[in-house]
Parts: C-alpha cells; structure tokens; sequence
C-alpha cells in the first residue's frame, strides 16, 4: 500500500526523516493539502542538504548502494526490487516546494551543525558547544544538518 491511497483527513501531518525518500516529493506535498484541514499543519524534518558533511554522507551511501534508489531483495522471490528515493533537499528547495503548494511557512529552523564527536568538554561534546555558537550566526543557521518546517495550510 502506498502513502498516496491514504483517504483521510488530519489536523497534523509530521513527515520525519521520510521526504528525502518519497517519489515524487511534490506529489507529496500537494497530497498533504489535500488531506489537511483547515488550519492544518504540516510539518517536516529531514537531514539538510545545504550541509556538506550530511550531502556528502548521503551521497556516500548512494554510491555504495549503486545509485539514487535504494533496492531490496523481495522476501519470497529474492529478486532485487526499487525501496526508496535517497536524496537531500536543501532548504530553500523545501522552502519552495511547500510554498509553491500554498502553505504558509510558520517556522523554519536547522539544528546539529557539526556531526557527533567523541571529544567531551563539561560532560558534553565539543559537537554541542559549536552548534550553539554556529546557531546564532545568521548565514551560517542555514546550514543545520537537519531542518525543520513547519507550515499551515492557507485558509
């Protein structure tokens, strides 16, 4: 069953770690306002492509994957069969894509710059302290490993 044979209505939508792998994404979100109330929210966090280290980890995986579909083996026949959409949206190309559909962007924030360090300050990593500073600077914010939009559907 594909996410596209949903026929309900919804208050909330949360699409989390799940649009870089949704084809067609603007299908997609044009389907959320559709199934949206109104006043509805959709919100959706993902990895940001804007960030070099997530960008070139995503494209590490698809490289080892053999490509931008990830496949599996079908359980009974064994044969290999398409899974999933593996690529990153930027910000802005998110951004776009929501607004292009009638949503109104409520919120938009990027957070974890730095990946995972085994380095402690404090009791916390080095990780945590950058991220706070990097935070702060305009330019720089938008280029969060991750993202979150939040966005409600034009009345």
């Amino acid at each position: 069953q594909s996410v596209f044979d949903i026929v309900d209505d919804f208050d909330v939508i949360w699409v989390q770690e799940a649009i870089s792998h949704i084809e067609p994404a603007t299908k997609f979100i044009s389907f959320c306002k559709d199934h949206l109330r109104r006043g509805g929210k959709l919100i959706i966090a993902d990895t940001n492509a804007s960030n070099l280290y997530a960008y070139l980890m995503a494209k590490k995986d698809q490289w080892r994957r053999g490509g931008v579909y990830t496949t599996v083996k079908h359980p009974q026949t064994r044969n290999k069969i398409p899974y999933a959409q593996e690529r990153l949206f930027s910000i802005r190309s998110i951004n776009r894509m929501v607004k292009a559909n009638g949503f109104l962007i409520r919120e938009l924030s990027t957070h974890g710059f730095l990946p995972y360090s085994p380095f402690f300050y404090k009791e916390k990593p080095i990780a945590y302290y950058a991220d706070r500073w990097m935070g702060k600077v305009p330019l720089i914010k938008f280029l969060g490993a991750y993202y979150v939009v939040v966005a409600l559907k034009s009345i």
